[in-house]
């Protein structure tokens, strides 16, 4: 029969005290000693003629021995004596975020946080009384298989929030209407919206940014926006596309907001551009020119060209320049070409003092010591995308970033990269030759896989 002080503490997840601790380190070695005189009577009595029924009952007793030291040693764990900041801590990191965003809600009641208060009376009381174990907030669809898709539980939200206190929310909102949900996720953004003061960062659809209740100066602490998807016209939802007027003014008094992501050229809503110190978007240069003639302290920018250029030519922007002063890291990608050419090339009117990072597509390298020379920088990292550029195409390029440290080709375009030799040659030391460049320290190559 389990001893009553032991039943006591398994049933919970409480430490024993000191007097109580002692009782059952006693209980436990009483255990071992016991279980010890069995395996040497066992061993007696192997061999000897009518030993089996004793030794049965033996290693019956032997057994039940070991679940007691077993269960002796779960009562005296370290993890039952652990502050409930610590523990509050160690859930915190349990809790999968990014996971818990490709379940349905009925499934994330199996994850973190929300099972934690199934486990133990303690571990129920700290869940509950810990903030920032419920700030994590993630409504998502978009990644999820039909079959999982389901509306959001607004009760499931509500407890969220109200577990959350006054603590900072880092929110994710990235769902699709189908017409049956309309309602739920009207609801759901309302909520949210009442809670638009604690957020610290804010991921959001394009479609639903656009049925947000206005919230404009109400996001004080709001640091990172996310917009995902482009802006939509039509929704077959039974809501007006023309509640994007609402979403003009969301963020235009956000006085901590410092970085903005977009997969949309011009935003349909406004930013406080001159405080944004990271800048991610997706567009033409006409899109761009806006914005980045206010980007004055933006330290880090991201550019993906998907659409084709209308209006100005934004290479030969008359006299006018835009110096982004602070500018370190800059991200240029393509995904589709102008009539056979690229969009980008070196803007006359760009100047990047500071920029000492550099990722461009290979097919860009020809504009590259232009925008070195006219914005006077010193490159220190470059990361080539696309295919291996050739010799003629890089030794311009090498010659006119003498303190280059950090080389990256990454060559995703085509699994045959016949121009990689040649540039390992021009990069290898060689004697009575000039070095290209002196100052690099690490050169890396990214290809994918070959499928036989």
């Amino acid at each position: 029969m389990l001893d009553p002080l032991l039943s006591r503490f398994l049933a919970t997840n409480d430490a024993p005290s000191e007097v109580e601790a002692k009782e059952v380190q006693r209980i436990s070695d009483e255990a071992l000693e016991t279980r010890l005189r069995n395996e040497l009577q066992i061993r007696r009595l192997q061999n000897k003629a009518g030993s089996e029924p004793p030794i049965k009952t033996l290693t019956r007793n032997n057994s039940s021995l070991r679940r007691t030291i077993q269960r002796c040693r779960s009562i005296l764990s370290p993890i039952r004596r652990l502050p409930p900041e610590i523990l509050t801590h160690i859930f915190i990191l349990t809790t999968p975020v990014e996971e818990a965003g490709n379940l349905p809600w009925h499934r994330s009641l199996e994850q973190s946080p929300w099972i934690l208060g199934h486990i133990c009376r303690r571990w129920r009381a700290v869940a509950l009384t810990s903030p920032a174990l419920w700030s994590s907030i993630v409504i998502q669809n978009i990644y999820s298989s039909d079959d999982d898709s389901e509306p959001c539980s607004i009760p499931m939200l509500k407890a969220q929030l109200t577990r959350s206190g006054s603590y900072p929310l880092e929110v994710v909102f990235e769902y699709e209407v189908d017409g049956q949900n309309g309602y739920v996720v009207e609801k759901a953004l309302k909520a949210l919206a009442k809670c638009s003061s604690r957020w610290k960062s804010l991921s959001i659809t394009a479609q639903q940014l656009k049925r947000l209740p206005n919230i404009r100066g109400r996001v004080p602490l709001l640091e990172k926006l996310s917009v995902v998807g482009m802006e939509e016209e039509e929704t077959d939802d039974g809501y007006d596309s023309g509640s994007s007027s609402r979403a003009i003014g969301h963020f235009a008094i956000a006085p901590r907001l410092r970085v903005v992501e977009m997969e949309m050229g011009e935003p349909f809503f406004d930013l406080p551009l001159v405080h944004l110190t990271h800048y991610e978007s997706n567009g033409s240069w006409e899109d761009h020119i806006h914005a980045l003639k206010a980007l004055r302290n933006v330290k880090s920018c991201s550019l993906m060209f998907a659409h084709e250029f209308s209006g100005h030519d934004p290479f030969n922007w008359g006299s006018r320049t835009v110096e982004l002063s602070e500018l370190w890291k800059l991200d240029i990608s393509m995904e589709r070409y102008n009539f056979g050419e690229p969009y980008w090339t070196c803007p006359k009117w760009l100047r990047v003092p500071a920029l000492t990072s550099l990722t461009i597509d290979d097919s860009l390298l020809g504009g590259l010591p232009e925008l070195l020379q006219t914005s006077k920088c010193r490159l220190t990292a470059l990361n080539v995308a696309g295919a291996c550029p050739t010799v003629e195409a890089t030794r311009p390029v090498f010659e006119s970033t003498p303190d280059l440290v950090e080389l990256c080709i990454d060559l995703h375009r085509s699994q045959i990269q016949p121009h990689v030799p040649e540039l390992i040659a021009l990069l290898t030391l060689k004697p009575h030759t000039r070095v290209v460049l002196p100052k690099l320290r690490k050169l890396e190559m990214f290809s994918p896989p070959i499928e036989f």
